[in-house]
């Protein structure tokens, strides 16, 4: 079973994004530029990622994988969760706290059981 199957077996979007970055209000007012900036790099990265063997080779040495079927499961399970865009459904990510905050409590989601308005940025 994959992150989708469980994501679909919990009725959750599968395309929901499970990585982001997270910055202070004050600090992302600041330095917005630096935050884009980051952010064009995570999607260059991706896309580098998503169709080019050379650079994953690259990478496997710090991989730590011990076989090369462990090498291709974890590089085909990143290419399977790179986001088809940017767009954030804010629906689906507040469905998929609501989860997290269910089954792992406090313990994982903090002291709020719903996911606070302003957590994504307005870009």
């Amino acid at each position: 079973a994959t992150i989708a199957d469980a994501a679909r077996l919990l009725g959750l979007d599968a395309d929901t994004p499970l990585l982001g970055y997270v910055f202070s209000e004050t600090w992302s007012r600041k330095n917005d530029n630096i935050a884009m900036k980051l952010a064009a790099a995570s999607r260059d990265a991706k896309s580098l990622l998503a169709r080019d063997d050379t650079e994953w080779n690259r990478l496997r040495p710090l991989m730590n994988a011990k076989t090369d079927a462990e090498f291709e499961a974890l590089k085909a399970g990143f290419r399977a969760g790179i986001p088809a865009d940017d767009r954030i459904d804010i629906n689906a990510a507040e469905k998929l706290f609501a989860v997290l905050a269910e089954y792992g409590g406090p313990a994982l989601v903090g002291d709020s059981p719903t996911l606070a308005s302003g957590t994504f940025a307005s870009h």
